[in-house]
């Protein structure tokens, strides 16, 4: 399913990329894209079938909201003080695209039952 990109390293307007199967790579142009990152916590009482409800919606966002290029929710398995229940990892072409999936019918529906299972988050924005 396309390159895995293992590690990068951006230098001006090139990009030294280390590709799983083919080793490091120089890119000429780089495409700069935009991630959206999200940690959760959930309330206490939150049973198993919520928690794979929610991960079953925000990756059903995937078809039906154009802007979103690519998504993965992560259900954590570690333990301690420090550690989030789950994470969704989002990609779009630029924060344009992000800003239209932030106001997506679809992602709001999402959004409020989302709210209604966690009690803590961690969100980070950023390009690559």
């Amino acid at each position: 399913m396309g390159v895995q990109v293992l590690l990068n390293w951006n230098l001006g307007t090139f990009c030294f990329a280390y590709v799983a199967g083919h080793g490091w790579m120089v890119f000429s142009e780089v495409l700069i894209m935009f991630k959206h990152i999200v940690m959760w916590r959930f309330k206490p009482e939150v049973q198993r079938e919520d928690q794979l409800e929610m991960k079953r919606r925000l990756e059903a966002l995937l078809s039906v909201v154009p802007s979103l290029q690519a998504i993965e929710v992560g259900m954590n398995v570690a333990s301690g003080e420090a550690t989030f229940d789950v994470v969704l990892t989002t990609v779009f072409e630029d924060e344009v695209g992000y800003q239209a999936y932030a106001t997506d019918p679809a992602h709001l529906d999402v959004v409020d039952f989302v709210r209604s299972l966690v009690c803590d988050r961690a969100v980070v924005d950023y390009t690559f």
